[in-house]
Parts: C-alpha cells; sequence; structure tokens
C-alpha cells in the first residue's frame, strides 16, 4: 500500500508544482493549484508517519545543522499555514550539529508546525526557534525521561487556546488526538516523540503564561563537524547542467514521465525504460556514455538490484541511484543496502535534482 501510494503521490505533487510554476500567482486557478499541494504534502507526511510508527521507514542518520534544515523547508512551513497566521523563525546564530535522520527531522519540523497550524483556527503567530542548551541535574529532576548534556532544542510556539491537562498528558499517545473526527490521526505527536527517543532527545510540552502551547524537541548536540550541503536552487541559464546522459528505468507510467520531465528540464539528456530487460537492451544499444543509472528497486521480471549488478558489470564506473515507494525491508530484501544511494518515493524535484549532483559529484566529478 505505501508502495502504490507513494508513487500516486510523486505524480501528483510534481505534477501539481509543474501546474504552479507556469500560473501566474494573480491567476485565481493558482490557489487552487496551492491547495492540491498543500493536501498533497501532508498526504506524504501522513505514509510516512505510518511507516515510521511501525517501524518501517529508511533511517540515515548524519550529522546536520538544524538551522539549515529549516530553512530549507521555510518555504513550505510558509504555505502551509492560512494568511492569518504568521510564520515567524527565531534561528539561534551558532548552532551545534546534531546527528539523525534528515527525513525524520523535517517530519518532527512539520508535525509540530502544522499541529500548531492546528491549534489557532482564527489566527496567530507560530514561532520555530532554536538553541543550544546545557541540561543540568536540576532540569532533569523537572522534566522526567531528560538526560543530561549538551543539546540542540527546536521550539515551536502557537498562540492558540492551550492544552489541558488531560489532553498534554496524552498527547504522545499514538491516535490521540483532541481534533474532530476526520480532522487529525493521532499519530503526528506520537511520531515527534518517537523519532526524538530513537535520536536520544525527548521532547517537552509547557503551556504559556497567558496562552499558547510550546513543544520543545532535545537532540543530542555532537561535536563533529557538520560538511554543509547548500541548499539546492534551480538552475537556469548558464547554470544548468551539461547534457549528460540518464538512464530512468521506472515500471510506472506516470512516475517515469514525471522523472524524465523534471531531468529533461534541468538540461540532463534522458533515456527511459519501463522494466530491467529493456533498460539492458537500451544501455547496450545507446550510441553514446551513460552516466547515471535511476532505476526503480522492485520491478517486474528484473529487480533494479540485479539491473545495477549487470550494468555494473559491463560498465563498473556508472553511478546508481535507487529509488522506491516501498518500506526498508522490501528494499533489503531486493538486495539494497542501507550505505548505497537511494531517494524514497514520493520525492520532489528539488530533492532529485540534489539526489543527482551528489551522486555524480561524489562519483565522477564531471558535475
Amino acid at each position: 500500500m505505501a508502495n502504490d501510494f507513494n508513487n500516486l503521490m510523486a505524480v501528483i505533487l510534481n505534477c501539481a508544482t509543474f501546474l504552479s510554476e507556469d500560473i501566474d500567482r494573480a491567476d485565481p486557478k493558482r490557489k487552487d493549484v496551492d491547495e492540491i499541494l498543500k493536501a498533497g504534502e501532508r498526504a506524504s507526511a501522513l505514509t510516512s508517519q505510518l511507516l515510521s510508527f511501525s517501524r518501517r521507514e529508511i533511517v540515515k542518520a548524519e550529522i546536520l545543522d538544524l538551522n539549515h534544515v529549516i530553512s530549507g523547508i521555510k518555504s513550505l512551513l510558509q504555505r502551509t499555514a492560512r494568511e492569518s497566521i504568521e510564520v515567524e523563525l527565531d534561528l539561534f546564530p551558532v548552532l551545534n550539529p546534531t546527528k539523525i535522520d534528515r527525513g525524520q527531522l523535517e517530519q518532527i519540523i512539520m508535525n509540530l508546525s502544522v499541529n500548531a497550524l492546528d491549534a489557532m483556527p482564527e489566527g496567530g503567530r507560530v514561532v520555530v526557534k532554536t538553541a543550544n542548551v546545557a541540561v543540568d541535574e536540576a532540569a532533569v529532576r523537572r522534566y522526567p525521561g531528560l538526560r543530561s548534556g549538551e543539546y540542540v532544542t527546536l521550539a515551536v510556539s502557537d498562540t492558540g487556546r492551550g492544552m489541558s491537562s488531560e489532553a498534554r498528558a496524552r498527547a504522545f499517545e499514538p491516535f490521540f488526538t483532541t481534533k474532530p473526527r476526520g480532522a487529525g490521526t493521532g499519530l503526528g505527536l506520537s511520531t515527534v516523540y518517537g523519532i526524538a527517543q530513537q535520536a536520544g532527545g525527548h521532547v517537552i510540552i509547557d503551556n504559556g503564561a497567558d496562552a499558547g502551547t510550546t513543544f520543545t524537541v532535545y537532540l543530542p548536540a555532537t561535536s563533529v563537524r557538520v560538511e554543509q550541503t547548500p541548499l539546492p536552487v534551480d538552475a537556469s541559464g548558464d547554470e544548468r547542467r551539461s547534457r549528460e546522459t540518464i538512464l530512468v528505468v521506472e515500471d510506472e507510467d506516470g512516475v517515469r514521465s514525471v522523472v524524465d520531465r523534471i531531468l529533461s528540464r534541468e538540461g540532463y539528456e534522458v533515456v527511459t525504460a519501463a522494466s530491467g530487460p529493456e533498460a539492458l537492451e537500451t544501455f547496450v544499444r545507446h550510441s553514446g556514455p551513460i552516466h547515471l543509472l535511476l532505476t526503480d528497486v522492485v520491478m517486474p521480471g528484473m529487480s533494479g538490484k540485479e539491473l545495477a549488478d549487470r550494468v555494473k558489470k559491463a560498465n563498473p564506473e556508472t553511478p546508481v541511484i535507487y529509488m522506491s515507494g516501498y518500506p526498508e525491508q522490501i528494499t533489503t530484501q531486493e538486495g539494497v543496502e542501507a550505505g548505497q544511494t537511494y531517494i524514497q518515493k514520493p520525492f520532489t524535484a528539488r530533492e532529485l535534482l540534489s539526489k543527482v549532483r551528489d551522486v555524480n559529484l561524489s562519483a565522477t566529478g564531471s558535475f
């Protein structure tokens, strides 16, 4: 179910993005497209929450700058907010790095932000704040479950009505929600709590002095230096990639078409195949070099891993990116190990292009 849904969302989100780019902001239809994007992003997040909650999501911890991650999804935060809500970022200027899965960290940020937005139906203000915090024994006694040490904190505050003591006590229970039927799954906060605990951190809830609620996520700080990856930017003109050739292998027509369009718009030469055998034939017959193989993992007849092995036998220098909407245990069964380059569906154009650039930069040095 996750794979099929993620394939559908990859098409919906990217096609809606294509429309958004082509429609003027003053056009009334732009609002409809933006609503499609909002709904799609939340639907995609829900699938990720379910996979994370059931421990089926691929987890790849890395050293990250929390400020950098927040800045990378700032536009999504602002787009998710209604016009009556102001979103403010208060980021500590020199923040310690932390070790956590990037996708899970983005989940924490989005889940808490959406929760804050939903707490203010009449409008208000959301503040996303970061800080370096040293937790001492006094703080440990005040907040059971929190351990002493150096942390990076993410605090998301709203100006809503606040939470009752009962709601605060049950906030992290799976499927518990105070929202009306059909308006919430009860998985958002439990997912945040689970991710924080898995990373060695903790989550604290505080009601404001007058109104509102603040959720503070404590993530262990690390002294390891962050190798910062620049935020992806839309390439145009001279910044577009030269005509490197990418072989895209995907049995879902809609996903294959979307990936083709994303890469072609960026200046890559794209050749596509709907199966492993077709891809091998294309690889052999193509007149020029194939600079990258981008393949789905689970396909009928021949898996992506088997295809990649046969391509690398012919040309060991060909880099490979695997993509899939399946959870981790399925991709592992197919032979794709955690250390291999992988992108989870549904992905945005920006995420795909960033992954392609990273792989080729490290693999060939020609990008």
